[in-house]
């Protein structure tokens, strides 16, 4: 053990140090290191000698001689020491204070008395060290110990007049006496849950962890309880006593009933008993109120509200409802909440559990170092001794005042001098001696404990070498992963900017750009995903969506619709995947001759790119013409192919290769018709006047077919298949989709006057000249579809069909109100076919 003791010497004796001692002490408090033990010297006024524990050091009592009353000093003084005696102190007063409580009656008065002055002892304790600890400490809050002063002396108070001095006048029954001793006995029990288990290092931080659930958690679920706790308790009492009486026994056997119900199960009242059987009988009005004018003045002498009938409980299913519904809630949902609250605030708490334990336990050291040695109630003694000890001090300085002789200073003078030289001297050799000592020892610890931390210390290194790089290859990871997130991010804020771009340039229909222009960029060609699928298509932005702007990172997805998916009925029609046939016949190691032979004999057609060829399918002519109608001056194009020898859509990038859900690779034919007509008011009358315009132009509305599979809407069209012809297709079609007509029987093989033949049968019989109905092409080309691809594409023949005059189409049509759509800036249709009605409202003369 190490101590450092500190001389201090009355000023008024005349003693001063020289300078020859003071560099002396000085070069002692430079070593104060290498000193077991150092004797300073201090001026002061106090005159006594003061021992101070610093530092505890195992040098072994051949060492440090420590006189044994000063060992058990210390001992006795140590605040681990003050713990447990207080505790056991603590434990004892809780075994006399529950016994006080728990004798029979009035209780004993002598008992009484020795807990009564065992409280205002630690009460006394606990005001005394508060105090302290507000002059030394005075970061540490004190709000809760001021509270618990409060607490503690209502308490004293309270119990003084209610046990106390009603052994000399009794004015209060003793059974309030015994509830209020009962409550304090309740919290100096649970003041044990702060004072002393805080100390381990289990129960600490399980003890934070409780009080954040009760703060929080608690409260909470407390609240939400409460709501189910009147609900289900008023309404259970009024459904199975509907005449108890009187109210408010009614009410508070409601309430209860509802909070017993967390613990207790209670349905025996579910059922009737022999004696109420016939008790509900009759339930009219005239039963409850007995011809009076209100339920306060009804009569209840009548048999229905007497005692053993009022409590007679109803049977029925109402009852059980009420109670099995409150049950459910209360026992399963509520409990379970409870418990998920408890585990979510625990998980929160637990990392900062152990921080606050830790602030805790150095509370608790602080509390019990400004204790007195002696627990309650012994502190008693501790006061008596300071008492005296501050009655001598003051007589001790009243006689100091009074001794002012020169006789008495003088002596007091020469006792100084001599005891000054006995200590110098000693003071040097002590020094001299432990100087050495205690450097040699410090040399020899030093570098033992160097040479047995070295492996230590380097495996430290190379674990934290190791630590580091792992967090350096983890942190390079999310770098990565958070750089393409952020790129990728970066290029749907660009694709989205552009389509927000290209959506502005179309809010005004007469300042939207032609129909050649949008073409070229075919947005909804480049839009993602492709349909029907989840397939992310690469971004291609508008600057390199032509095939002559280099684009170095262009990688598309591969997509190819397998034949099987088809409808069995065209599966035969479809082209096969080229791409994967090409594939494998690289691999293969055959000849090339084998490989031709091979594909004629499994009926491989080798497409005719740029050419319209016939072939014979299951013993059929079918026609399949792969010649784009894309014009350029004029002149169809000839599209390219690529290194796969598939073919290049004409228009740009798509970011998706392959021939998607196309049956073609290359254009995939079909005529699209725009069915349009006048719009009228509804009205039975066939004049002009009942057409409706806007801006002195007559309204146009065209027909519109609903695609199951998408929920778009587009506009009537018939697809190549090569088996019969494009008119045929698409009347085939529109009687399907339109007239939603099933096996119908057209010509295969219709020509565009069969066509238009068949569109003008629907014009009602008008006088006239004038047939009333018009039809022209209006376009013919690439169409901007979400199924295209990079290799393969669609291209459509649009005809605009026009009824000047009344048609029977509604006739046939289904649901038409669905089917006619009015031109407007507002229609939605895919792709460039906006652009298209548009062009037919304008060659007709109609707003839009």
């Amino acid at each position: 053990m190490l101590f450092w003791i500190t001389y201090e010497v009355k000023e008024e004796n005349g003693i001063k140090l020289t300078e020859e001692e003071e560099d002396m002490d000085l070069d002692q408090m430079d070593t104060q290191d290498l000193m077991p033990m150092k004797m300073k010297w201090d001026k002061s006024t106090k005159g006594k000698m003061k021992y101070q524990m610093k530092e505890m050091l195992s040098y072994g009592r051949q060492n440090l001689k420590v006189p044994i009353y000063l060992q058990f000093y210390y001992l006795w003084s140590a605040p681990i020491t003050k713990f447990y005696v207080s505790q056991i102190f603590y434990l004892f007063y809780l075994t006399l204070f529950s016994y006080a409580v728990i004798i029979p009656s009035c209780g004993d008065f002598y008992i009484d008395l020795v807990v009564y002055f065992w409280t205002a002892m630690i009460w006394v304790e606990i005001i005394r060290k508060t105090i302290i600890k507000r002059k030394e400490y005075k970061e540490m809050k004190i709000f809760w110990t001021v509270l618990e002063i409060v607490l503690i002396g209502a308490f004293l108070l309270v119990i003084g007049l209610l046990r106390i001095v009603p052994k000399f006048v009794p004015f209060i029954k003793y059974t309030t006496a015994k509830f209020v001793m009962s409550l304090g006995l309740l919290y100096f029990y649970y003041r044990l849950l702060s004072v002393f288990l805080p100390i381990s290092p289990v129960l600490g931080p399980m003890i934070i962890n409780f009080k954040a659930m009760m703060k929080k958690d608690f409260v909470t679920w407390l609240r939400m309880f409460l709501i189910f706790m009147f609900a289900g308790g008023i309404t259970i009492q009024a459904v199975l006593y509907p005449n108890y009486y009187p109210l408010d026994e009614s009410i508070i056997m409601a309430l209860s009933r509802a909070f017993f119900g967390m613990f207790l199960t209670k349905i025996d009242d579910l059922d009737s008993n022999e004696k109420c059987e016939s008790f509900y009988d009759n339930q009219t009005k005239k039963v409850c109120y007995n011809s009076a004018a209100s339920f306060w003045n009804r009569n209840t002498s009548q048999i229905r509200f007497q005692p053993e009938y009022a409590s007679c409980p109803y049977r029925s299913f109402g009852g059980y409802a009420i109670v099995m519904q409150y049950l459910v809630i209360t026992k399963l949902i509520l409990l379970t909440l409870l418990y998920a609250l408890f585990s979510v605030t625990n998980a929160k708490v637990q990392s900062e559990s152990e921080e606050i334990w830790k602030y805790q336990v150095y509370s608790i050291i602080v509390d019990f170092e400004t204790r007195l040695r002696l627990p309650a109630p012994l502190n008693i003694i501790s006061y008596i001794i300071m008492s005296l000890e501050f009655i001598f001090k003051k007589v001790k300085h009243f006689f100091g005042w009074c001794c002012k002789s020169s006789c008495c200073r003088r002596k007091d003078a020469l006792d100084g001098r001599n005891k000054l030289s006995i200590v110098k001297v000693r003071g040097s050799v002590d020094y001299s001696y432990w100087k050495s000592c205690m450097k040699k020892l410090n040399e020899e610890t030093e570098k033992t404990t160097k040479e047995e931390a070295r492996p230590k210390e380097q495996s430290q290194r190379i674990e934290l070498l190791v630590t580091q790089s792992k967090l350096q290859k983890e942190f390079n990871d999310k770098m990565t992963e958070q750089m393409s997130n952020l790129e990728r991010q970066l290029i749907v804020c660009s694709l989205a900017l552009e389509q927000i771009a290209h959506k502005i340039d179309t809010i005004d229909p007469k300042a939207r750009p032609e129909l050649e222009t949008v073409t070229n960029l075919h947005m909804a060609s480049r839009q993602s995903p492709y349909p029907q699928t989840k397939l992310q298509r690469f971004p291609v932005f508008d600057k390199f969506v032509s095939w002559e702007v280099p684009y170095p990172t262009y990688d598309p997805v591969l997509y190819t619709k397998p034949v099987d998916e088809y409808k069995e009925s065209v599966q035969n029609l479809v082209d096969p995947d080229f791409i994967e046939i090409t594939e494998r016949l690289i691999m293969s190691s055959q000849s090339q001759a084998e490989r031709v032979s091979l594909l004629s004999s499994t009926g491989f057609q080798v497409p005719m790119w740029n050419n319209s060829a016939t072939y014979v399918i299951n013993d059929t002519n079918v026609e399949v013409n792969r010649v784009s109608w894309i014009t350029k001056d004029g002149m169809p194009i000839r599209y390219e192919l690529d290194s796969s020898n598939m073919p290049i859509n004409p228009m740009g990038r798509t970011g998706l290769r392959g021939r998607g859900k196309l049956r073609r690779w290359g254009p995939n034919h079909c005529v699209m018709l725009v069915v349009s007509r006048w719009k009228r008011f509804q009205s039975t009358s066939q004049s002009q006047q009942n057409f409706i315009t806007v801006d002195g132009k007559k309204v146009l509305e065209v027909l519109v077919v609903l695609k199951r599979e998408t929920g778009e809407i587009t506009l009537p069209s018939g697809k190549e298949y090569g088996d019969i012809s494009l008119y045929s297709a698409v009347c085939r079609k529109f009687l399907e989709n339109i007239f939603e007509s099933s096996n119908v029987e057209l010509n295969n093989n219709m020509t565009e006057q069969q066509m238009v033949q068949f569109f003008e049968q629907f014009v009602e019989p008008h006088p006239g000249p004038f047939t009333g109905f018009t039809s022209g092409q209006i376009y013919k080309g690439y169409m901007d579809d979400p199924c295209n691809t990079d290799n393969a594409w669609r291209e459509a023949e649009v005809w605009n069909i026009h009824y000047h005059v009344p048609d029977n189409l509604d006739l046939k049509i289904k649901d038409k109100e669905k089917k006619w759509k009015e031109v407007s800036s507002y229609i939605r249709l895919p792709g460039n076919q906006n652009l298209i009605v548009q062009e037919a409202a304008r060659n007709q003369g109609a707003y839009f």
